[in-house]
């Protein structure tokens, strides 16, 4: 009766879903709706087909899922009747993912999601909609400790007491749900004592997920201490300078023992008497070559230290800024450009018109002008 009564709760709330997503589309309230008409309501109704939409989809997996229910009556029957029931019995704890909802339906963000999208202008152009999905990601993102714990707890106890239910009429290992919780313990941890191992089919594929579970809780804490370990923007400035300091001096060693060495090899081909010697031949000693290469390996380093001190998120916005900058300055160059030539022209045009007033009075507006057409006055101030 319970699964029974569980489907029919599922319809009502897909039904619910349903005229949400139909007054999402047609841009209707509830009272519109209720004061419109037979034809307007029928409108209203094709705007979001059931069967055409994802809805039905998610209804049918969660009826699926809810009509997998042991049957009592093969417990004890043939050993792949057997199987066949010990599968199905561990099928039922995939109704736990109810509870998954039920924090859902609970969280803040599921409670303000139209506060949310009505907030930025950007979420409602992109369609956004907050999901169980999106409200996991921001949920760990505020709460990554406290997330990671649930998990590691839940996962713990859903499969500590799934092996006890199965392996317990079969494995005397399993009498008692301790030893099933420090076999799951052993197995997520990925320590595997041996000591404790199940014997059914049933077991053996629960503890297949519960190595798969232990993989994607592994990532999720590597994740999570990468994260913390991170070093924050001030923190990468300060190891940028120590490097920044530590090539500089390098450099200036470099610098110091490269004109040493010229100065000794100076002096030594000043001494040398010897026609035939590399010094007489213009030849430079191997320790002023070393000495070259040593000078410019730090020129080189403190150049790419210099570089890399830069922060690509700041140097991307400086750029646009310059661009920016850039274009408001041709902008405004060009429409000084033209403020000054129609200061010309209106310059142009009254004097015209004071010449044509003081020569022929009024008629003489009724004769064209016979100067550069581009001063019309009619043209240039709307005459």
């Amino acid at each position: 009766m319970s699964t029974v009564a569980c489907i029919f709760l599922f319809f009502q709330v897909y039904s619910l879903q349903l005229r949400d997503r139909r007054l999402e589309w047609s841009g209707k309230t509830e009272v519109e709706l209720i004061e419109t008409s037979a034809k307007r309501r029928k409108e209203f109704t094709s705007s979001y087909s059931f069967f055409e939409s994802s809805l039905r989809y998610k209804l049918f997996l969660e009826v699926l899922i809810h009509l997998i229910h042991p049957i009592v009556f093969i417990e004890y029957q043939a050993d792949a009747l057997q199987t066949v029931y010990e599968i199905t019995e561990t099928f039922v704890f995939l109704r736990l993912y109810l509870l998954i909802r039920v924090l859902y339906i609970n969280s803040h963000i599921y409670r303000f999601r139209a506060d949310i999208v009505k907030s930025n202008p950007d979420l409602s152009r992109h369609g956004f909609r907050v999901s169980p999905l999106s409200t996991f990601k921001i949920t760990f993102y505020n709460h990554p400790g406290t997330v990671m714990f649930a998990i590691t707890a839940l996962g713990w106890l859903v499969f500590g007491f799934m092996i006890f239910v199965i392996e317990r009429n079969d494995n005397s290992q399993f009498e008692s749900v301790f030893d099933s919780y420090w076999f799951v313990w052993v197995t997520l941890s990925t320590a595997g004592y041996g000591d404790l191992a199940p014997t059914t089919t049933s077991g053996r594929i629960v503890t297949v997920l519960m190595a798969l579970y232990s993989l994607f809780m592994m990532t999720i804490f590597t994740g999570i201490v990468t994260n913390l370990l991170a070093p924050s923007r001030e923190q990468k400035y300060v190891q940028q300078y120590l490097l920044t300091r530590k090539a500089e001096v390098e450099y200036r060693k470099a610098a110091v023992y490269f004109v040493e060495v010229m100065f000794k090899d100076r002096q030594r081909r000043k001494t040398d008497r010897n026609p035939s010697s590399a010094s007489a031949l213009g030849m430079r000693s191997p320790a002023v070559y070393q000495a070259i290469k040593r000078f410019r390996r730090s020129r080189l380093q403190l150049q790419q230290t210099i570089g890399a001190g830069a922060d690509p998120v700041v140097d991307s916005k400086l750029q646009k800024l310059i661009y920016d900058a850039n274009n408001l300055t041709k902008m405004l160059d060009h429409q000084g450009q033209t403020i000054v030539e129609l200061e010309y022209r209106i310059m142009k045009a009254n004097e015209y018109v004071r010449a044509r007033l003081s020569s022929g009075g009024r008629e003489a507006f009724v004769a064209k002008p016979q100067w550069d057409q581009r001063f019309d006055v009619k043209r240039q101030v709307g005459l």
